[in-house]
């Protein structure tokens, strides 16, 4: 790297969905890694505010990256210790010779498009208070008019000097309310446990004896002749 050169990151914002495992848990750990996985709970912590759904900004630590594309990795935990599946972000470290950072301008305006771009400065227009960082409000459209499916929402900000940024996409899927119904949920009424290969569902050994319900705890010490 030639003398005077510095490496920049390119702003990230991230948005935290609890996992599925987690669903309905409040979330009270987040971390983060960068292209290398340390392992589950090893990786950076990030600082958050606890709660089902969370939305988080923060900063990764770039010091000690060459110049090139990597990939931020994140997911969070939930309050039963269940971790969630893991997000990826792709972001660029450049050099760049000058030493001035750049201006932070002010958001003026954010629109929103769904399924179709209809092109800058044309979607839907969201009710904003103008700065450098804006709250989108929590319920911006409605699910009423459209289709039973998969949908895309796309989301981009225009700056006081009249900039566009990048739109951020989000995918839903809409459901008639009349079809929602609850799942239904069987009883377990059989247990098997194999010890390092598997010889195939129903050919394991049998648990020696379990309560049938639709939620079992199984605890009991398993008999002799079935140790290693």
């Amino acid at each position: 790297m030639r003398p005077g050169l510095r490496l920049a990151l390119t702003m990230i914002a991230l948005f935290f969905l609890p996992g599925l495992p987690g669903h309905g848990q409040n979330i009270v750990q987040a971390e983060y890694f960068i292209d290398d996985d340390l392992g589950v709970g090893n990786n950076t912590p990030i600082t958050i505010v606890n709660g089902t759904i969370i939305d988080q900004n923060f900063t990764a630590a770039t010091s000690g990256l060459a110049p090139g594309t990597y990939t931020l990795h994140v997911r969070t935990r939930d309050e039963n210790g269940v971790w969630g599946f893991t997000e990826a972000r792709e972001f660029l470290v450049k050099a760049i010779e000058d030493v001035t950072p750049p201006p932070v301008y002010d958001i003026a305006k954010m629109e929103y498009f769904i399924d179709n771009d209809p092109g800058f400065g044309l979607g839907t227009d969201l009710p904003i208070t103008p700065g450098q960082n804006v709250e989108i409000p929590s319920t911006f459209f409605t699910t009423s008019t459209l289709s039973e499916g998969y949908h895309t929402i796309g989301v981009r900000a225009q700056n006081v000097n009249g900039d566009w940024g990048l739109y951020e996409l989000r995918q839903i899927y809409v459901t008639p309310s009349s079809s929602v119904t609850p799942p239904t949920v069987y009883d377990i009424v059989e247990v098997e446990y194999f010890f390092d290969n598997d010889p195939g569902v129903g050919l394991a050994i049998q648990w020696p004896s379990i309560i049938q319900n639709n939620a079992i705890d199984v605890n009991e010490i398993l008999p002799e002749t079935s140790a290693l």
